[in-house]
This record gives structure tokens, C-alpha cells and sequence, in this order.
């Protein structure tokens, strides 16, 4: 029997999948139901996506594919109870392809030769393999934590990729710090909680740096057009 508290567990914040949550308040009834009759036994819902929060990922949209996954299969397993009590094929109701189709972002759902809708379209699934490999799945805490380190202590310009990959142990190549920077400058703001932090102390280390760097040049440029010992002319 499917408890309230692994239902809850599957259906919190899962933004466009509101019907499918809905739908899953009568869901352990009709579960206990199903298990006392010995006809269908209960759907096995997909593991609930886990996240990092370095991992930069698009959180929200991929809580709502999980949504829409969970509700069909759901739906499915409702509709087979139906047929098993009817002893009939599985047929949708009159409105499910409306509804089916709201719960979809507006796209009927694709269907099996049995007539079962998929859990997810064929658009849907592509969207949330590319939604995965769009997250930084391979870094660890501990190579945000240098990642972090090494453009925050003002000693690396957060531009200068080897340089990091370098201060972080080599944990990352070139390559993957530069393709993790642009993409922390770009979804940091709405993915990491307290961006605004990290983003004031990289802008004041910076303006550090720079204005280090433009009095090394100042100091340069004066000893090069004085005349006789530079030590005495600066001074």
C-alpha cells in the first residue's frame, strides 16, 4: 500500500502537473482498494528527481515533466482498473482527452498500440534528457567550493580558465571550467540561493585586482620616462 507520505514525497512543488496532483488525493484509497481485490496491482512511480543546487539545473521545468509522468502512468493504472472491473478494454472518458491534453501543456498524450498514453511525449522525453544534460551533474560540492575559491580570492580572474582549473587541483580541465562559468554568470541568479553574495565579493576582488594592476602600470610608466635612476625620480 502506497502511504500518504510517499505520495506527498512525489507531488510537492511540481508547477504544471497541478491536475495530476489533484488526481493523487483519492490515489492510496483506490490503491488499498486495488490490493484487497487482487486485480491490478498499484503503478510504481518514477524516483523523485534530486538536486544540488550547483548543479545549475532547471529544477522547476523538470518537476513539472515529473508531474505529468507520474499523473499519466497514474491514469493508466486507473484505467486498467476500470477495464478489469468491466471486464472490457481500457477506454478514455469523454473529456480525459481534454483533460489529458491540459495536463500535457496543451498536447494530447502519445499513446501505445494497447491505447495507454505514454508517460511521457516523445518532445517531453527529449526535452528532459536535454534538461539533465544541461545540469552540471558531474561537480561535486567540493569542485564548487574550489571553483568558488579560486575566483572569489582575487588572485584569478574569473575569465582566465586554465588559471582555476589549476587553483581547483585539476579536478576540471579548461574546457569544463569555462563551459561551468558561463553557464554559473548565466542561471546562478535564479538557480543558487544567496548568488547576490558570491556576485559582491568577485565584483570587489575585481575592482581590486584592476586597480592594482593600473598602478603596477602607472609606476611602470613613470619609471620608463624618468631620467637617471628611476628609485629617486618616482619618489
Amino acid at each position: 500500500v502506497v502511504s500518504v507520505d510517499m505520495i506527498d514525497e512525489h507531488w510537492d512543488g511540481a508547477g504544471r502537473g497541478k491536475r495530476e496532483r489533484r488526481e493523487v488525493e483519492t490515489f492510496e484509497e483506490e490503491v488499498e482498494k486495488a490490493a484487497v481485490a487482487k486485480k491490478v496491482p498499484p503503478p510504481k512511480l518514477p524516483k523523485k528527481p534530486a538536486f544540488s543546487r550547483w548543479w545549475l539545473a532547471d529544477e522547476e521545468r523538470i518537476r513539472e515533466l515529473y508531474a505529468i509522468e507520474c499523473g499519466n502512468i497514474i491514469k493508466n493504472w486507473r484505467r486498467s482498473l476500470e477495464t478489469s472491473k468491466a471486464g472490457g478494454a481500457a477506454k478514455l472518458l469523454d473529456n480525459e482527452d481534454d483533460d489529458a491534453a491540459a495536463d500535457n501543456g496543451g498536447d494530447a498524450p502519445e499513446t501505445d498500440e494497447a491505447g495507454e498514453a505514454l508517460p511521457l511525449t516523445a518532445a517531453q522525453e527529449k526535452e528532459k534528457a536535454q534538461l539533465w544534460e544541461q545540469a552540471f551533474t558531474s561537480w561535486s560540492h567540493r569542485d564548487f567550493r574550489q571553483f568558488l575559491r579560486a575566483i572569489t580570492n582575487g588572485g584569478v580572474s574569473r575569465h582566465d580558465y586554465p588559471r582555476i582549473s589549476e587553483a581547483m587541483g585539476g579536478s576540471k580541465t579548461p574546457q569544463e571550467v569555462e563551459a561551468y562559468a558561463r553557464a554559473f554568470w548565466e542561471r546562478g541568479p535564479s538557480r543558487i540561493p544567496n548568488f547576490e553574495s558570491y556576485e559582491a565579493k568577485i565584483q570587489k576582488v575585481t575592482k581590486r585586482r584592476e586597480h592594482a594592476r593600473a598602478e603596477a602600470e602607472h609606476c611602470l610608466n613613470k619609471a620608463r620616462t624618468c631620467e637617471g635612476d628611476p628609485r629617486f625620480a618616482m619618489a
